[in-house]
């Protein structure tokens, strides 16, 4: 598990901290629609995993320093998105106060799972609450998409349907409960690489599709030949997810590397964690209902 602490210099003090859950998502599925000069335009159903979640505690600081400790579970993981979203709200909005702020992580990374999102996201939305700036959602979107593309979707973190860049959000009412079982393998996928490879195939873009035709096509995604031509071991979960009992379908999530599969019930969904987990020991497995 990784620990980081960040004391930075506040002007009041405030002794509790707030306790949040920072959600992982997955793309249910993903059609690439058109693209201009540097982004491809996208259609794809965001879905959050409740169950897998960074755990944020923040309050209003006190302290004039900035520590930062960290442990061995994820090395690779900086905090600057957390720096970096509490500096463009404060440019945003005009408040001096700074806050403390600990993490531990748990959404593995480079897997398309959104924990950096996630992460600014739920600092965004708790600084409102702990300033009682009163923001609307249209305004904390604002300074979410300066962050990044999937920031928007979980200042909602409900399920929705995403369009455009990332930044036009829908979110569906009355939706489906899906009992999703994630594998994030020991590997990732570079999201550039596979859309080179999606660009060079001379794949024909997806027809634009209503949100209800949209919501009903899950495990479809257009960018799975291309990473599987990057890496052919994604075919190969993708497979063992799919011959497993009570799997309705299997997909990638996003860009890759973490694939997925939708049950019909929990204990199909239970055995299939205890086979995959078996099958592929040194991958991690996460389901989206309590097991």
């Amino acid at each position: 598990m990784i620990l980081i602490v960040l004391l930075v210099k506040a002007l009041h003090k405030n002794k509790y901290y707030l306790n949040i859950l920072s959600t992982a998502k997955v793309n249910l599925n993903l059609r690439i629609v058109g693209h201009d000069s540097h982004f491809h335009l996208l259609q794809s159903y965001f879905y959050p995993i409740h169950t897998l979640a960074d755990d944020i505690q923040i309050r209003v600081a006190n302290s004039d320093e900035i520590t930062i400790k960290r442990e061995s579970y994820i090395p690779e993981f900086t905090d600057t998105i957390i720096v970096k979203t509490i500096a463009a709200m404060r440019a945003k909005f005009g408040f001096s106060e700074f806050f403390d702020v600990i993490l531990q992580k748990r959404i593995p990374l480079g897997g398309g799972l959104g924990g950096g999102s996630s992460n600014a996201a739920s600092i965004i939305n708790t600084i409102d609450q702990l300033l009682g700036l009163g923001l609307s959602i249209d305004e904390k979107c604002e300074v979410g998409k300066t962050i990044g593309a999937d920031v928007p979707f979980f200042l909602y973190n409900k399920p929705c349907v995403v369009e455009g860049f990332g930044e036009v959000i829908t979110p569906i009412k009355g939706h489906k409960d899906y009992r999703i079982l994630l594998v994030v393998p020991d590997f990732g996928c570079s999201t550039p690489e596979v859309f080179k490879i999606y660009r060079a195939s001379g794949q024909s873009f997806s027809a634009q599709v209503s949100h209800q035709e949209l919501i009903d096509q899950i495990c479809y995604n257009d960018l799975t030949d291309a990473a599987c031509t990057h890496n052919s071991k994604i075919a190969d979960i993708l497979s063992a997810i799919g011959s497993c009992k009570g799997c309705e379908a299997s997909a990638m999530s996003g860009s890759g590397a973490t694939c997925f599969g939708v049950f019909e019930d929990a204990p199909d969904l239970h055995n299939a964690s205890e086979i995959l987990s078996s099958q592929f020991p040194h991958y991690q497995i996460f389901s989206s209902v309590s097991q």
